[in-house]
């Protein structure tokens, strides 16, 4: 089974035996074609007009705002990026469960399913990382809540969750302050403006020197973890110019994010839960530990928590459930994370063309430009029918009106289409 970590900073895909794959969400437009990953970060200071970073935070089918290459919206960048991946894992295994932030909501979570199964793969399982993060401590520390923290490229998040007789996703916010990409530019601009005032060196005059300067950043935060001081050094001709950069210098960068994570933290009611991500700020874990109770999850503890409880969040079906809530530790044997409906009340809810979904709701003429098909609900029955001759129910030609049920396909002139379902566990 593979698991996917779904954080925008760096998606990861994990196999059995540990990491396969890791990819930050970057492209970068290469003639027709896309860079994709850490490939498309070191060159996206060169050419920052064929650089795309949004592709994961607004995933939609709507038409991009100009030309790129055969991609025509940001679902087909993602399309891209998420096949680049899984090319790099180099694995033949094909299901996969899904672990989602609390924050994204089923529309982009129907096209992020559509996506998948364009790779050729099986989703088993959706389960939120929040509440896998909750389940990776002893119920001791929880209480009666959890606060979980974590950071994207876009976004700072703070999540409740419930510990009562279950772990339950509560509120879920967005800082206003906002993610990776933020604390990335703040840091890059004081450098810089260092670099200028120390020894008249701008290195974001050229295109080159920026690049090397982004490029070397994690390696700076991670050496300002275990020291109070860096020395960073950056070429310019046949000349290295050095400034010294201190921890508390990226605090004052970063304090926007920084005083907000310390007010979530005070305003807790129970233990506070920090992401590897936000570790990975210099000095932010001991800035929340002096306000309150804060324990940093191991860059695996979601994922470690997801294989162990597989089979509560995976199903055999076509149907995957989406996880929000998991039982205590003490009630795992008698109480299942939730009920699985039986098969025959299962009904489709999206229509999968390629690697897009489209609603059915009350019902669904495709495709809208020439349809071809029309669904429509009748009670608890999905009926297909079809308007022209040219269109066939898994293999056969359809006549007349007909019910359908989850995992069909539906062959027509436009294109094959399968019925899938998205469901959302509350």
């Amino acid at each position: 089974m593979l698991i996917l970590d779904f954080n925008d900073s760096a998606l990861r895909l994990f196999g059995d035996d540990g990491l396969l794959a890791s990819s930050p969400a970057c492209a970068v437009l290469n003639g027709d074609s896309f860079l994709l990953g850490s490939e498309a970060l070191a060159k996206s200071r060169l050419n920052p007009r064929a650089t795309y970073l949004h592709f994961w935070e607004q995933l939609d089918q709507q038409p991009l705002n100009r030309l790129a290459g055969s991609a025509r919206s940001h679902a087909d960048i993602a399309y891209y990026h998420l096949r680049h991946l899984f090319q790099s894992a180099n694995t033949r295994e094909k299901d996969i469960l899904l672990l989602v932030p609390a924050h994204y909501g089923s529309e982009r979570l129907a096209l992020l399913l559509g996506i998948v199964q364009a790779c050729s793969l099986r989703v088993a399982g959706i389960a939120e990382s929040a509440v896998l993060a909750a389940a990776s401590v002893p119920p001791s520390t929880s209480g009666t809540s959890i606060r979980y923290l974590d950071i994207s490229q876009h976004r700072s998040m703070v999540t409740d969750i419930e510990c009562d007789t279950r772990l339950k996703t509560g509120v879920s916010r967005e800082l206003t302050t906002p993610g990776l990409n933020w604390c990335i530019e703040q840091c890059v601009r004081q450098i810089s403006e260092q670099f200028l005032q120390e020894t008249r060196f701008d290195p974001l005059h050229e295109a080159a020197s920026e690049q090397r300067l982004f490029d070397q950043l994690p390696r700076w935060w991670q050496a300002l973890q275990q020291s109070s001081r860096v020395t960073l050094e950056l070429p310019a001709g046949l000349r290295q110019h050095r400034i010294e950069w201190r921890r508390e210098q990226v605090e004052v960068a970063l304090d926007g994010l920084y005083r907000e994570l310390q007010k979530a933290v005070r305003d807790a009611s129970g233990a506070v839960l920090l992401s590897h991500r936000l570790a990975a700020l210099p000095g932010l874990t001991d800035t929340l530990r002096a306000c309150g109770e804060v324990h940093v999850l191991t860059e695996t503890a979601s994922v470690d928590i997801a294989r162990q409880k597989q089979s509560l969040l995976c199903t055999e079906g076509d149907s995957p459930l989406w996880v929000k809530q998991l039982p205590l530790p003490e009630g795992e044997r008698s109480e299942p994370a939730m009920s699985v409906p039986a098969a025959p009340t299962l009904k489709a809810t999206h229509v999968l063309h390629e690697h897009r979904a489209f609603p059915i709701g009350g019902g669904l003429q495709w495709p809208a430009s020439e349809p071809q098909f029309q669904l429509q609900c009748e009670g608890e029955t999905l009926r297909v029918k079809p308007l022209s001759e040219r269109v066939s129910l898994n293999g056969d030609s359809l006549v007349g009106a007909q019910s359908v049920s989850l995992g069909d396909c539906l062959q027509t002139p436009a294109g094959d289409v399968q019925l899938i379902r998205v469901e959302s566990e509350t």
